[in-house]
């Protein structure tokens, strides 16, 4: 691949995106929650055959672990404890700004009472 320059800095920034995005640690926590322990599911994939058919005669059972792991979700309680902490730092962080820019614009504009 050639290219110009630039490529490793796009990269960069959708690390730092997905790293500091509370919706990727949400979701991770979020699923985690519904499946690690949730026991055992049946997959049943459906496909047509050449008449067009819909067919489904195969059963697959899976645990929620399993679920996880495929789709390369966390798969531990300790995962769970970890996103749920990078949440409530997030979380902090951005009251902390708020809180920051309300001191800066209350004095740079000023308030009447």
């Amino acid at each position: 691949g050639g290219g110009g320059g630039g490529g490793g800095g796009t990269n960069f920034l959708g690390q730092l995106f997905t790293k500091t995005s509370f919706i990727n640690y949400a979701y991770d926590a979020l699923l985690i929650n519904e499946f690690l322990d949730a026991g055992t599911f049946q997959f049943t994939p459906k496909w047509n055959d050449a008449a067009g058919h819909s067919r489904s005669q195969i059963s697959v059972d899976v645990t929620g672990r399993e679920v996880l792991q495929f789709f390369s979700f966390g798969d531990s309680h300790a995962k769970l404890a970890a996103d749920v902490t990078m949440l409530c730092a997030i979380a902090g962080f951005y009251l902390v700004l708020a809180f920051v820019l309300l001191k800066a614009s209350v004095r740079r504009f000023g308030v009447s009472d």
